[in-house]
């Protein structure tokens, strides 16, 4: 709020998180970003990633999703999140945001920070992992 000032969220949450589901989520959100093109609209997903692992799997199956937002490849996020090689509770949610900022004009992904929690509670036994990252439009 004192960045952004005055503003209005529409905060969702996602139950089935299959491709489709993601794909019309995604779809349907463009629509109502379309119809109101005049404000400005910043897209914003949370999700944890890898739960409960020791410090070193965390980063293996982390770095997998670190990977896929930086090179901003939808197709990979949906393959390793689902085929085991990769998690996130809220890889659907993931998956849409990566597909609107798509719809949107975005053509590039790039990871601000990566942490898990044994970086801060010095606890590496069982951790659960952290990442920013941000989708943007660059002219080539």
């Amino acid at each position: 709020q004192r960045t952004l000032g005055a503003f209005s969220l529409i905060p969702l949450v996602m139950g089935t998180q299959t491709p489709e589901a993601s794909s019309e989520l995604a779809r349907l959100l463009f629509e109502i970003i379309q119809k109101n093109s005049e404000k400005s609209t910043l897209i914003v997903c949370s999700t944890d990633l890898s739960h409960y692992y020791s410090y070193e799997r965390a980063r293996i199956l982390d770095n997998v999703i670190l990977r896929n937002l930086n090179s901003f490849d939808v197709s990979a996020m949906i393959h390793d999140t689902e085929s085991g090689k990769t998690e996130a509770c809220g890889a659907g949610a993931l998956v849409s945001a990566m597909m609107l900022c798509r719809m949107m004009g975005a053509n590039c992904g790039k990871v601000l920070s990566y942490a898990n929690s044994g970086d801060v509670s010095g606890d590496k036994s069982a951790v659960v992992g952290y990442v920013s990252a941000v989708f943007y439009r660059e002219s080539h």
